[in-house]
């Protein structure tokens, strides 16, 4: 079954909550990352994700494949993050750790309510701490990402088009090549 080439953007309502909170001011500004970053990420990780994103023993940052292994069970497969196949990967070094959190913290941040109906992942991001793995599955075509702690798919999350400069980036300088469509 082919996968789906074109996206239908779907314009979101905010919650009556998101949207109280926005115009009373008790969200710091967009436009101040350091803080905007960390209220909405509270708002959206567990605990746990965060620690083991933010203070890893090991993260490593992948290209995915973007068509789910579930649209062609015949095909062979290598490594899988989530439901999709891996195509490259790099181990992150602490400084590469945390500009790829930045990235992801900077698109869950950049959510402006716009996302298209469909999942197409590029970009995935591993991290492992004692006991805790989680994985942060990322499509930047979609505007949305899902989350996967310890094997169980625990949130899908709109984001924006922020971090998808810097993740790329750090793939490529390791020469990994992104999915073409």
């Amino acid at each position: 079954m082919p996968r789906p080439t074109h996206c239908v953007l779907l314009t979101l309502l905010l919650s009556p909550l998101l949207a109280t909170t926005a115009c009373n001011g008790t969200h710091p500004s967009p436009h101040d990352p350091a803080v905007t970053i960390s209220q909405l990420v509270r708002d959206q990780l567990t605990a746990t994700q965060r620690a083991t994103l933010e203070s890893p023993d090991s993260m490593h940052l992948a290209a995915l494949d973007p068509t789910p292994v579930s649209f062609d069970p015949k095909r062979q497969r290598g490594e899988l993050m989530h439901e999709y196949e891996v195509l490259g990967k790099t181990e992150l070094t602490a400084g590469d750790r945390t500009e790829a959190v930045n990235a992801v913290y900077e698109s869950i941040s950049g959510n402006t309510g716009v996302v298209a109906a469909c999942f197409n992942p590029r970009h995935g991001l591993r991290a492992s701490k004692g006991d805790s793995t989680v994985e942060v599955v990322i499509c930047f075509e979609c505007l949305s990402l899902v989350i996967v702690e310890n094997g169980q798919r625990t949130a899908s999350i709109i984001i924006g088009q922020d971090g998808s400069k810097a993740l790329t980036s750090l793939l490529t300088t390791a020469g990994i090549a992104l999915a073409k469509d």
